[in-house]
């Protein structure tokens, strides 16, 4: 008999603890700091923080520790809560420490655009090289795509950009004097050609082969020094228009047919550089 009580006083003693105030269950304070442990880690703490992380670790395995060795509640709450302030702390300055960072390498980008938009501006201008053909070819194509509304034209590599208007809807039959009807369409390409400062104008007129060799060259002449005061009136620049009276001379048809003879009478404006008449 006395033996069963002893065994019953020795069992008391190591349940009594326990039903003093042993944890039981997991405090909530110990659940918090696990999850911001893991917070922390979300926060990439492991590379911002990792003194604090460390820390935050070990104060949350002592507590993890004392909870499963059934110590008093209040032990366990009070490791728990050690163990969430560090996590806490970890979090704080790995976002800290990831914000400093972004914000020192902002700055490094900014003052290495600064740094190298001063260097530009130290440099000389640069001008790209392009010669005198290319340059001459791209204004022709240019003045090629305005004039091209107004009348036929054309590139041609040795006389230079070309533009064929029939003189019989110019001037009227017989003489030099140009119509009413074609100034508007003449008016407009004045406008164009008066853009053109470093380019001169070559008129050519041409008859077909009916009449005498001498009347055919007269008319052609006085047909283009006609185009050349037209155009001087509009504001082109008298030095830069060159005029020629061809006659029958050059036939694009046969002049022994009407069809021929009307595409031999035809005034031809031949614009290019002004380094190719010098």
């Amino acid at each position: 008999m006395m033996s069963t009580v002893i065994r019953w006083f020795a069992l008391a003693a190591t349940v009594a603890p326990c039903a003093l105030g042993c944890a039981t269950t997991t405090p909530a304070v110990l659940v918090d700091a696990r999850q911001a442990y893991g917070v922390a880690l979300q926060a990439d703490a492991e590379r911002w923080a990792k003194a604090e992380l460390t820390d935050a670790r070990e104060a949350l395995d002592v507590a993890e520790r004392t909870f499963e060795g059934r110590a008093k509640k209040a032990v366990v709450e009070d490791m728990a809560v050690r163990a969430l302030n560090k996590a806490r702390l970890a979090e704080e300055h790995a976002i800290a420490n990831k914000k400093a960072n972004d914000e020192a390498a902002a700055e490094a980008r900014r003052n290495k655009r600064r740094d190298l938009t001063e260097e530009l501006a130290k440099l000389p201008e640069l001008t790209p090289t392009v010669s005198p053909k290319i340059q001459a070819e791209r204004q022709a194509r240019e003045l090629m795509n305005e004039l091209r509304p107004l009348a036929k034209v054309e590139l041609d590599e040795k006389r230079g950009l070309v533009m064929l208007l029939p003189t019989d809807g110019v001037f009227r039959a017989g003489n030099a004097k140009i119509q009413q009807t074609a100034k508007g369409n003449l008016e407009k390409i004045a406008k164009v050609l008066k853009e053109g400062k470093d380019q001169v104008i070559t008129i050519e007129v041409y008859t077909d082969g009916r009449g005498t060799p001498a009347t055919n060259l007269s008319k052609s002449l006085k047909r283009a020094q006609a185009m050349r005061d037209f155009f001087v009136e509009a504001g082109l620049e008298k030095e830069r228009i060159y005029v020629v009276g061809f006659g029958k001379e050059r036939p694009l048809g046969d002049n022994q047919t009407a069809e021929g003879r009307a595409k031999n009478r035809r005034m031809e404006i031949v614009i290019h550089p002004i380094e190719m008449v010098e």
